[in-house]
């Protein structure tokens, strides 16, 4: 099952010994397309503090609670680096920060950045949720971070190496429902791409 970005960086964390934080943001690399770390915040001081926990620290993800378990004690979560002290990583990008940002096709500018839908265990970014109701009518589309061509962080854009119609008419997707491999079958053989499973 995938999970929706948006929603787990509201995630509660849990520690082995007790309660941990609250997820405020997560990072992920922007080669790779996959998770690096939770922003937690610890809520131990006044004001709390963000703190880095990487995701192979996740024991267990609870979806109805909406919770993540680390395998980690409290006290090592509190002594974790914080978010400023690790601002030098310019490959870990914030994934609330990135929402928003405008996607262009090859041809034309035709929607935003809407959410990231991750694959537990893996940690990897499956597809990127496009909002379009801006440019088109219609319910948002899923396409998959490797057909990203360009990350433009100055001007706050994603470039795809597809054009905007083929965006427009692929397979239909219902965001009430995580995508079905069926569905990930249609999407991927409409774009005429090797799927990430094989």
């Amino acid at each position: 099952m995938l999970l929706n970005a948006k929603i787990l960086n509201t995630y509660d964390a849990a520690a082995s010994d007790g309660p941990a934080g609250t997820i405020v943001d997560s990072r992920f690399d922007d080669a790779l397309w996959t998770l690096e770390d939770f922003v937690i915040n610890t809520r131990r001081i006044v004001g709390g503090r963000d703190v880095l926990i990487p995701v192979g620290a996740v024991r267990e993800i609870n979806t109805d609670s909406l919770k993540l378990s680390l395998a980690l004690l409290q006290e090592q979560v509190d002594s974790a680096p914080s978010r400023v002290e690790n601002g030098g990583d310019t490959s870990a990008r914030s994934t609330r920060k990135v929402f928003g940002y405008h996607i262009r096709a090859q041809d034309k500018t035709f929607g935003h950045l809407e959410d990231m839908l991750i694959e537990p265990g893996s940690w990897a970014i499956r597809y990127l949720l496009i909002d379009t109701r801006n440019w088109w009518p219609g319910p948002p589309v899923l396409v998959a971070p490797d057909w990203v061509s360009h990350f433009d962080w100055v001007e706050h854009k994603l470039s795809m190496d597809v054009t905007a119609e083929r965006i427009e008419n692929c397979p239909p997707y219902d965001p009430a429902s995580p995508p079905t491999r069926q569905y990930e079958i249609a999407l991927y053989r409409y774009y005429e791409r090797t799927e990430y499973w094989r």
